[in-house]
C-alpha cells in the first residue's frame, strides 16, 4: 500500500505540472485526477488476497493491467476506481477520465463522447506515468509504448518539451524524497 499512495502522490504531482503546459486544463482537476485514477487498485487488493500476484503479473506482462484484473477477479481497477469517484462525488470530467483512463484510442478518434478534458487526462496520465518510470529508473508499461505517441501528439508535446518537463519532475520528485528523510 505505501507503494501505491507513493506512486499516486507522484501522480498527481507531476499530473498537475503537466496540465500548466496543456492550454484548456485545469492542474487542480489533473491534480485530483492523477491522485485518484488508480482508486481501485487498494479496494481490490482488500477484497482479494492474490491481488498483488496481479499487480506482479501485470509488470511482466504486455498486456495491460486492467485486462488481466478482469481475467484473475471478473472486475477491474478502473471500474472500481469509477464507482468510488461518483460515490465521492468528484467532478463529472474526472470520473469519465478514470474510466476512460486506459482507452488510449479517445486519443486518435477526436470521439465526440468524449470531452477535450477527459482525453487530455488521460494522455497526462500517460505522459506521467512515462516520467515517472524515469524517475523511478523502472521500464515504461507497454502502455507507452504502443500509444505514447498518440499521447505526445494530443498534448502538442515534442521530444524536447519531453525532457524540459522531464528535469522539472525530477528535481521536484527528489525534492520529496528529500522532504521524507
Amino acid at each position: 500500500m505505501e507503494r501505491f499512495w507513493d506512486r499516486s502522490n507522484y501522480h498527481s504531482l507531476v499530473s498537475a505540472r503537466l496540465a500548466k503546459r496543456v492550454p484548456g486544463v485545469s492542474s487542480e482537476d489533473a491534480y485530483t485526477f492523477g491522485l485518484f485514477h488508480d482508486c481501485g487498485m487498494p479496494i481490490l487488493m482488500q477484497r482479494f488476497p492474490d491481488y498483488k500476484d496481479t499487480l506482479a503479473l501485470a509488470n511482466r506482462s504486455p498486456r495491460p493491467v486492467w485486462e488481466l484484473e478482469s481475467e484473475h477477479h471478473g472486475t477491474d481497477h478502473v471500474v472500481i476506481g469509477t464507482m468510488l469517484a461518483r460515490n465521492w462525488q468528484l467532478p463529472a470530467s474526472i470520473i469519465q477520465a478514470i474510466r476512460h483512463h486506459h482507452q488510449f484510442e479517445i486519443l486518435d478518434d477526436a470521439s465526440p463522447e468524449m470531452s477535450n478534458d477527459v482525453c487530455a487526462l488521460t494522455a497526462i496520465s500517460l505522459v506521467a506515468d512515462h516520467l515517472i518510470a524515469r524517475f523511478l529508473d523502472a521500464p515504461d508499461e507497454s502502455e507507452w509504448f504502443a500509444h505514447g505517441a498518440s499521447a505526445m501528439n494530443y498534448l502538442c508535446f515534442d521530444e524536447e518539451e519531453l525532457e524540459d518537463l522531464r528535469s522539472e519532475v525530477v528535481e521536484e520528485l527528489h525534492a520529496i524524497e528529500l522532504d521524507r528523510r
